[in-house]
């Protein structure tokens, strides 16, 4: 399914190579972007709202992290990149926008 960033909003998905590829996280940490066809995620973990917060309470706010039913507007389904897009060594959160 489709994730969106958190801090800089865009849409992202799990790699077909993933083990995480087919299933429905709600939140997920990546350490990296590959743009193909579309943009993915590689190298990739399932996470809680609350370990984000108690990590980065300078980066994450708990209304950044609300996906209970539709998310605010302007804010992604996915938790934000802290770094660029694409690239190595930088973690960043995203949300799934389909559940």
């Amino acid at each position: 399914g489709c994730h969106v960033t958190v801090k800089h909003p865009h849409t992202v998905e799990i790699h077909p190579q993933s083990a995480l590829f087919g299933q429905q996280p709600k939140l997920v940490c990546y350490h990296e972007l590959v743009l193909t066809t579309k943009e993915y995620m590689r190298q990739m973990i399932e996470v809680k709202p609350e370990w984000l917060l108690e990590v980065a309470p300078h980066f994450y706010q708990s209304k950044d992290l609300d996906f209970k039913g539709k998310m605010p507007k302007g804010h992604g389904a996915a938790a934000g990149s802290a770094g660029g897009r694409g690239g190595t060594g930088s973690a960043a959160a995203a949300i799934d926008v389909d559940a």
